[in-house]
């Protein structure tokens, strides 16, 4: 038996036991988490985009507006634990620690923000 998967080819890795995709260039919301075993999606991420390394906790972004990017954790289910919105643009890769996270911004900015799920 064969498996495929409808959503845009852009395999991307593994998250937290999920294969997955990354947005079709195209189709800038087919971003998803597909179950290894099912090849069924688990969670269309929209457009938001993985900013951490797959291990450990995982950070979300999305654009919010034209200076304005959401953040979220990937938590069980799966499913997005927002965050909140912070106005800046992020440059890719942030620390994610217990409780708070550092990001740098395009600006080469340093920003450390705290947070409670």
């Amino acid at each position: 038996m064969a498996w495929t998967v409808t959503i845009g080819p852009q395999y991307l890795g593994w998250v937290a036991g999920w294969i997955y995709y990354g947005a079709d260039p195209t189709h800038p919301d087919t971003a998803a988490l597909v179950d290894p075993v099912t090849q069924r999606v688990v969670l269309r991420l929209g457009h938001w985009r993985m900013l951490t390394s797959p291990t450990g906790r995982v950070l979300l972004t999305a654009a919010a507006g034209t200076n304005e990017t959401m953040l979220g954790l990937l938590a069980d289910g799966p499913r997005i634990e927002v965050l909140g919105a912070v106005t800046a643009v992020l440059q890719d890769g942030c620390d994610v620690g217990d409780g708070s996270l550092a990001c740098l911004t395009i600006n080469d900015q340093l920003l450390i923000l705290d947070y409670k799920l």
